[in-house]
């Protein structure tokens, strides 16, 4: 069996079994804070509206502060 590999298989297990642990315990806070602002969700602009166009990706460009 190759040790480095065996090692790196373990930690990925970690990694899940932490991120599994993680979102199960914030999942209902998610929940809570989408409901919360479900309203304002509705309200604010769509991802495409909020999409620069070129004029617009322009105009930041010109604005920048070096």
């Amino acid at each position: 069996m190759n040790p480095n590999k065996d090692n790196e298989n373990y930690a990925n297990m970690l990694i899940e079994e932490s991120m599994k642990k993680i979102h199960y315990q914030s999942y209902d806070n998610w929940i809570c804070n989408f409901a919360l602002n479900l309203e304002y969700i509705w309200k604010e602009n769509s991802a495409n509206e909020l999409t620069l166009t070129d004029d617009k990706l322009v105009e930041n460009q010109k604005s920048s502060a070096i």
